[in-house]
């Protein structure tokens, strides 16, 4: 099948990708994701809708503030070091006073931690804070499928798995593109003759994210502004 656009690519490929997704799955795709390295063709986030709810059921306060990339770092440093002083954690995100201050305000307000009267903070269990199941980031190209691997490569930082999505190739192009792939860890999926999808290698799959901007979609969930901008439920 020929495609005269990436943006008809990608739209087709959206419609193959929702009808393969089971019923049960919670998920979301949203186009042109920024991220703090560039622009996801892509993004398709699976997330546990139970805890989705609990988490907003826990919100204290009902006009809840964006979460911040300040914030975010201080969720990666928090759970791999767990219970630590509030002047420490002000000295690894060089924040203090008023900076500091809204920090601690948004963890607490959305549940993410627990302030002792020690002057410590201590981080929740991940496994009640954090709900997303995959990050998956998939980059479309009609012909420079170099570029779409780099650009895949880069999104790697903050997702479980990063895709490729190219039309129909010819043998040579689909070789070299699938030793390119496997040499960068991400995957391959292809676009066969009759515009049906199929993958054609399977990327590296990273179980555990430790990313702010992994963090900042994780509570985007919570508040709902990653919601209003999904493209399809």
């Amino acid at each position: 099948m020929k495609y005269d656009t990436e943006y008809e690519l990608v739209e087709r490929f959206i419609g193959d990708l929702a009808q393969s997704n089971s019923t049960t799955d919670q998920w979301i795709l949203l186009r042109e994701m920024k991220s703090d390295w560039g622009v996801v063709d892509l993004l398709a986030i699976r997330f546990n809708g139970e805890m989705l709810a609990k988490r907003r059921n826990e919100i204290l306060g009902p006009m809840i503030v964006p979460f911040s990339s300040l914030a975010a770092y201080a969720m990666v440093f928090l759970i791999d070091h767990r219970t630590m002083t509030i002047s420490d954690l002000g000295s690894f995100l060089k924040a203090k006073n008023g900076r500091l201050r809204q920090v601690l305000d948004q963890l607490i307000e959305r549940n993410l931690v627990i302030r002792h009267k020690t002057d410590s903070i201590r981080a929740r269990a991940i496994s009640t804070t954090f709900m997303i199941k995959d990050i998956l980031a998939f980059e479309a190209k009609l012909s420079k499928w170099q570029s779409a691997i780099t650009q895949a490569e880069r999104h790697l930082w903050f997702t479980n798995s990063s895709f490729v999505v190219l039309p129909h190739l010819s043998a040579s192009v689909y070789g070299k593109a699938l030793a390119a792939c496997t040499d960068r860890g991400v995957g391959l999926i292809t676009s066969n003759e009759s515009g049906l999808f199929k993958v054609a290698k399977e990327p590296l799959h990273k179980d555990r994210i430790e990313s702010h901007f992994a963090w900042k979609i994780n509570e985007s969930l919570v508040d709902g502004s990653l919601m209003n901008a999904a493209i399809r439920p």
